[in-house]
């Protein structure tokens, strides 16, 4: 079920911290935010560091309209504010829809899940532990500071 309250968010740690595997629902924006979220919930951290094993962050996006798409060529400007290297792009293609009847003129139609993984080992425990914010955590998990 999904975590709403501390009740419930007390449960799971104790069951977690017997053995139990415990899979659960919370609505966070990432991954590194639940963490944050459920020490504001009033979970300390040493329970959390202990009892988290992976946090999966999951959002839909829309996608591209398969009848109406056309490749495009990013300006510089587009892939420096998306943090894109063109030389890392590569070949690389990039899509635009144009709109059609299908999609009703938007460019898109239907959606896609992307997900995030945060998996909870002996560094990012030790992060939790010594306060690190979501932030601090996102940047050595999704840099490879670990």
């Amino acid at each position: 079920g999904e975590i709403r309250d501390k009740e419930t968010v007390e449960i799971a740690v104790k069951a977690s911290l017997t053995g139990h595997l415990v899979l659960s629902t919370f609505h966070t924006n990432d991954a590194p935010s639940a963490i944050s979220r459920l020490n504001y919930m009033g979970i300390e951290r040493y329970l959390l560091a202990s009892t988290l094993n992976l946090v999966i962050a999951q959002r839909l996006i829309r996608k591209i309209c398969v009848h109406c798409k056309e490749s495009v060529t990013l300006s510089e400007e587009v892939l420096k504010r998306l943090r894109i290297d063109r030389k890392r792009a590569g070949d690389s293609v990039f899509y635009h829809g144009q709109g059609c009847t299908v999609c009703g003129g938007t460019g898109y139609f239907g959606r896609l899940p992307i997900f995030e993984f945060l998996v909870v080992d002996n560094d990012i425990g030790q992060r939790i532990i010594a306060g690190e914010n979501e932030s601090q955590i996102r940047t050595a998990a999704f840099t490879g500071e670990v």
